[in-house]
């Protein structure tokens, strides 16, 4: 494996655009960071432009501007890409071939010797499937099987697009359990997804994507905080009637703010008062308070926030 300093970047890219013939800008100067070790997810829709982004760190496209270093060396490096591994989109193997044959025909054609197949395989959990027909895996098996021809080479950085998608929840659980396992052993790992519960288990940084421009950056940890938009702020789901009177209510409190109506008489509000104070002044306006909970907010939340444009969107641009 490649020996990366601790504290050198493995990919670092600088306003990096790509736009097409037909006017299309699918990444808009989009600057990213990942550190050594990490498991670093691009978040975002269909469309959003993380295969865009990834395809440009593996040279496998050209940007329209701006820069980006992968391991040390300039995007389409052969340097660089030789120490990479990946897999984009859907896994295309022989159907009518074993798993083995299809991953000792790869290190063939990549000049990797046959002995990092079986090692391979028995990292993603497939060494007593190796001598099954590609075709007979279920979709679960065939994507560790794409990830673990990604590993041929014993690359230092691994980049893979939507690992989850489609799968059912227990192939999740095995691929994200695969990924924890890369770390551990020292791999730096980029990932895509749309599935961000699945996100949210194992990355230890995050960048958001929409429409080809990032949204954010930075820790899983600073991320949860945003789930109520702004530090300090708790959000709160109150139960309520009359629910018109307590929307006047609400609007006046110099502490409430984002004060939304849900259904089933339901408020949603952030608050940087105490909760207790909310619920006196509804009571003394003669609200009948019936049920008062604290959201906690998951990548889901903030994710649909920044995409929609909302509140956290614009302070995550800062």
């Amino acid at each position: 494996m490649t020996n990366i300093n601790a504290q050198e970047l493995v990919v670092s890219t600088a306003g990096l655009t790509k736009k097409y013939r037909s006017g299309t800008v699918a990444l808009d100067n989009v600057s990213i960071s990942v550190q050594r070790g990490q498991i670093y997810g691009l978040l975002g829709q269909n469309g959003a432009g993380k295969t865009t982004l990834m395809r440009l760190l593996l040279g496998l496209s050209r940007p329209t501007a701006g820069t980006g270093v992968v391991l040390g060396a300039s995007l389409g490096d052969s340097v660089a890409t030789v120490c990479v591994g990946s897999l984009i989109e859907y896994p295309a193997f022989y159907p009518s071939l074993t798993g083995e044959r299809n991953l000792r025909l790869l290190a063939s054609y990549c000049g990797v010797d046959n002995t990092a197949v079986a090692r391979v395989l028995d990292v993603v959990g497939l060494g007593d499937r190796a001598r099954s027909r590609f075709g007979s895996y279920s979709l679960g098996m065939k994507q560790r099987i794409g990830i673990a021809a990604a590993l041929l080479g014993d690359p230092e950085l691994l980049i893979l697009d939507e690992p989850t998608n489609g799968l059912d929840p227990q192939a999740i659980a095995q691929t994200r359990e695969l990924l924890v396992t890369l770390k551990e052993m020292g791999r730096t790992i980029v990932l895509s997804s749309h599935l961000l519960g699945e996100v949210q288990l194992v990355v230890d940084h995050v960048g958001i994507l929409a429409n080809g421009a990032l949204l954010y950056e930075g820790s899983l940890n600073e991320l949860q905080k945003k789930t109520q938009g702004v530090e300090g702020r708790t959000v709160l789901v109150i139960r309520v009637t009359p629910i018109e009177t307590a929307l006047d209510v609400l609007s006046k409190e110099s502490s409430v703010y984002d004060v939304r109506a849900l259904e089933g008489g339901q408020i949603e509000l952030s608050t940087t008062g105490a909760v207790g104070e909310i619920v006196r002044q509804l009571v003394l306006a003669g609200v009948s308070v019936a049920d008062v909970s604290e959201q906690v907010g998951t990548l889901e939340d903030v994710f649909l926030t920044m995409t929609s444009g909302g509140k956290v969107s614009a302070e995550a641009k800062e």
